[in-house]
């Protein structure tokens, strides 16, 4: 009985390491968004586009920690997919991200 029982441990403990490289080969592991910035935020940082990789169920809110904006992170919009989201809105891998100054002045 104890034989069977250890060989059971030993074929499930081997199902969870395949499953493990399972999620590892699909990238699991974290996800992918491409940021594009527009107006002065693209001028200031030199660049107009970014990948970024973030951990899954990651939200707009730690993707815009992660960014260095030049401005305060109160002062733009974030559109995924051409709607505007909100900060607790969680990424997909491959979102395209466009990171928008909010204001004007006169």
């Amino acid at each position: 009985m104890a034989k069977e029982s250890i060989l059971f441990s030993a074929i499930l403990a081997l199902r969870w390491v395949d499953f493990v490289v399972f999620l590892y080969a699909k990238g699991v592991r974290g996800i992918r968004v491409e940021v594009k910035f527009s107006g002065y935020i693209a001028a200031s940082l030199g660049y107009r586009e970014k990948v970024i990789e973030l951990e899954p169920s990651s939200t707009v809110r730690d993707l815009l920690a992660l960014l260095e904006l030049p401005v305060n992170k109160s002062w733009v919009a974030v559109s995924i997919g051409g709607k505007l989201r909100d900060r607790t809105t969680i990424l997909k891998d491959g979102d395209q991200v466009l990171v928008l100054p909010l204001g004007g002045g006169g």
